[in-house]
């Protein structure tokens, strides 16, 4: 049993060993992203703000069922759900 114990300790830190040290990444590309920040954009940088003025948030309660479907709905359009739902709304606006 302490054989199969050790063993299976020594493939957990084997493991923990082969993983990226997350908190190092995120440091260096926080210094990256800071010495390049007033790199160009080019034709693959994605800028995004949207609804930068919306100002009000409206909660909207939906069943298991209903949010199922406007998920799939979002997924095949290619959106966030809240991005289809806002587009919904507005359409029916106008």
């Amino acid at each position: 049993m302490a054989a199969m114990v050790r063993a299976t300790s020594r493939a957990e830190a084997s493991m923990r060993n082969s993983e990226p040290d997350v908190d190092q990444l995120l440091a260096e590309e926080g210094e990256a992203s800071e010495l390049n920040k007033d790199a160009p954009i080019t034709e693959r940088t994605e800028v995004s703000q949207p609804n930068q003025h919306a100002a009000d948030v409206l909660p909207v309660r939906l069943t298991a069922d209903e949010m199922r479907r406007l998920r799939g709905a979002a997924n095949l359009a290619g959106l966030p759900p809240s991005t289809l739902v806002r587009s919904l709304i507005l359409r029916a606006l106008d």
